[in-house]
């Protein structure tokens, strides 16, 4: 299953489905078809973590995937030599404000009551890097952690308290709640994502959402093709 927040994430892929078909799920419509040899479920699990979970374990209960693997854009962290249209893939989920504010301000320390990381699939996550690292698509791809917000980070202080208390390499809204669902039912789980921005960067003559969207979808279908589900 391939489950991504928004429609246009998924677009480029459902076209390239064999006889595609559309489904309803709980309150979604699903489009279903084969491509290179699966029988392939495309999810909108919609904006946040929230709803991402919820309706992510909805689909997990009613298909019993294999596999899921969410795409989608994010934000990369300078800091961490991420740059726009690099691709990045999740080896851990953290929610970054699931916690006590903490000193300097911005900073978010972990309650002892939840925790607010989740290791993810390491051997998948190391097969899709490799993968893409041999693959003939042109793009640089790096991997590690990444965090889940809930409101997109618009200043440089606060991405770089979030770089600095994680080292995360990118910054995305659905990712901690879609990982906390398939490791709630012992599914494994890939997050591959396309930077279209800096984080902090509220400058949007500078993003590339367009172009993210596009170059995720077409990386994920080459991983598709590749022996990563296999």
């Amino acid at each position: 299953m391939v489950t991504a927040a928004v429609p246009e994430e998924l677009g480029l892929i459902r076209d390239c489905l064999a006889d595609g078909k559309t489904e309803i799920i709980g309150q979604s419509k699903v489009n279903r078809g084969s491509y290179s040899g699966y029988d392939l479920f495309l999810c909108v699990g919609g904006v946040g973590s929230v709803s991402m979970a919820t309706t992510l374990t909805v689909f997990i209960l009613t298909i019993s995937p294999d596999y899921v693997m969410l795409i989608g854009s994010a934000g990369g962290f300078s800091q961490a030599g991420t740059k726009v249209l690099d691709v990045a893939i999740a080896t851990e989920e953290i929610a970054a404000q699931l916690g006590v504010e903490g000193w300097p301000k911005g900073a978010i320390e972990p309650l002892n009551l939840a925790a607010n990381q989740i290791e993810l699939d390491q051997k998948l996550a190391g097969r899709a890097l490799g993968a893409l690292k041999t693959s003939s698509m042109r793009v640089d791809v790096r991997s590690g952690p990444f965090v889940t917000v809930s409101t997109v980070t618009a200043s440089r202080d606060t991405a770089e308290n979030y770089y600095f208390t994680h080292r995360a390499i990118a910054e995305n809204m659905e990712g901690f709640g879609a990982a906390y669902s398939c490791k709630f039912f012992g599914v494994p789980f890939l997050e591959l994502r396309v930077v279209s921005n800096e984080v902090g960067d509220r400058n949007r003559a500078r993003w590339q959402l367009d172009k993210a969207c596009q170059r995720v979808q077409e990386v994920a279908l080459s991983l598709l093709r590749s022996e990563v589900f296999r």
